[in-house]
C-alpha cells in the first residue's frame, strides 16, 4: 500500500505527464461557476455552464469565481490552474414589471427613459406593450325554419306569416348552439338579419315582414311558440333578399339569454300580409 508521500509523488508525476500531453492544446481563460464534491469544477462559458471539468491537483484550493487557465485539446478540457484575480459572480437580478415608474426612494437610476430602472440587485421595468384589448367580431347563425298553424307544425324548412287561405300562421327561425356561451364577456355592438322571401304565396309586390325575438331553448317546439315584445320589420317582394341592421340593445338579449330565436308574425290575414321565408340568418356583432 502506498504511503501518503508516495501518493503525493504519484499525483505530481501524473500532473506532469498530463501537462506534457496537453502542451499542443489551446489555453483558454474560464471562470469557475461552482466546485463539485468530487473535485471537478463547473466552468462558465458565456451564458452556459460546462459541467464536471477535471483539474490538476496543483490547482488548490478551488473556489467559485476563480479565473482559471483551461487547456483545450481534441475537444477535452482540463483546468491547469488559477490565474489572475478572483472574479465575483454577480447575484441574479429580480425583475418587477409595472404600469408605472420605479418605486419611490433614493438609489434608483434610470437606464432607458420611461421604461427601465435598476437598484442594488433589482430591476423595475415599465410595461410598454399596449393592451391589444378584445378583438371585434361576430357570431353568425342560419335559422332552422318551421311554420305553425292551429297550434302545431305545418311546414318544415319554411317560415310563413299571415293567412294564405287556411288560417293565421307563425314562422320560427331556431338557432342551434348557445348564444350566451359564444357571446360571454363581449360588448354587443349591433347585428344584421338577412331574410329571403320565396317566389310563392301572397301578392307579388312587397309585403311587410315583422320579426320578433323568442326564447325557445335547445329543442324546436312541437306547439306554436310565443314571442317577445319589440319587433323589427322590412318589406319583401317575391324572390327578394333584404338585410336589416340591428341595434345593440335588441341584439344584447341573445348575449344575456333573454332570447335565442326569431319569430315572424302578422295580424294581417289578407294576401298582403302573407310571406313565405326560406332564409332567416342572424349575426350578432361584438367588440
Amino acid at each position: 500500500m502506498l504511503s501518503p508521500d508516495e501518493i503525493r509523488a504519484l499525483e505530481l508525476l501524473i500532473d506532469r505527464r498530463v501537462s506534457e500531453a496537453l502542451r499542443s492544446g489551446v489555453d483558454v481563460a474560464r471562470v469557475v461557476d461552482s466546485v463539485n464534491a468530487d473535485g471537478t469544477v463547473n466552468l462558465r462559458v458565456g451564458d452556459s455552464v460546462v459541467p464536471a471539468v477535471s483539474a490538476l491537483t496543483s490547482y488548490t484550493p478551488r473556489a467559485a469565481g476563480d479565473t482559471v487557465l483551461t487547456r483545450v485539446r481534441a475537444g477535452e478540457q482540463v483546468v491547469i490552474g488559477k490565474t489572475g484575480a478572483a472574479t465575483t459572480i454577480p447575484a441574479a437580478l429580480s425583475l418587477t414589471v409595472s404600469n408605472s415608474a420605479a418605486p419611490g426612494g433614493a438609489g434608483w437610476w434610470e437606464i432607458v427613459t420611461g421604461q427601465l430602472w435598476a437598484k442594488d440587485g433589482a430591476m423595475w421595468a415599465k410595461r410598454i406593450v399596449a393592451d391589444p384589448g378584445t378583438t371585434a367580431g361576430g357570431v353568425a347563425r342560419t335559422g332552422v325554419l318551421r311554420t305553425y298553424r292551429g297550434g302545431k307544425v305545418t311546414q318544415i324548412g319554411i317560415a310563413e306569416q299571415g293567412d294564405y287561405g287556411y288560417g293565421p300562421q307563425l314562422g320560427l327561425a331556431h338557432y342551434g348552439g348557445s348564444w350566451t356561451s359564444a357571446l360571454s364577456g363581449k360588448t354587443i355592438t349591433g347585428g344584421t338579419l338577412t331574410v329571403h322571401r320565396q317566389n310563392k304565396g301572397g301578392i307579388y309586390g312587397a309585403v311587410p315582414v315583422v320579426i320578433y325575438r323568442a326564447l325557445i331553448g335547445s329543442t324546436i317546439p312541437a306547439a306554436t311558440p310565443t314571442y317577445l315584445a319589440g319587433a323589427k320589420s322590412t318589406r319583401l317582394s317575391r324572390n327578394q333578399t333584404a338585410t336589416l341592421a340591428l341595434d345593440a340593445a335588441w341584439c344584447d338579449s341573445f348575449r344575456t339569454g333573454a332570447a335565442d330565436s326569431l319569430v315572424i308574425w302578422t295580424d294581417d290575414t289578407s294576401d298582403s300580409g302573407n310571406a313565405q321565408l326560406d332564409r332567416i340568418d342572424l349575426t350578432v356583432n361584438y367588440s
